[in-house]
């Protein structure tokens, strides 16, 4: 998934969702507080997105 891959690259939710709005990479409408779900939700599951994260208060 793109979100993935870009988090994996340190871009932070925010460029994330501009990048994909600016060009037009996904049809349903995307904010950065859906991406911070996403990777909470993903934390939870036993995941390790939010090591990605550049701010140093990680939840």
């Amino acid at each position: 998934m793109l979100v993935r891959k870009l988090l994996r690259k340190k871009w932070s939710p925010e460029q994330i969702v501009s990048h994909i709005r600016r060009y037009k990479l996904m049809q349903r409408r995307l904010s950065h507080e859906t991406t911070y779900q996403y990777i909470w939700r993903d934390k939870a599951n036993g995941g390790s997105l939010w090591q990605y994260l550049r701010q140093s208060s990680k939840q």
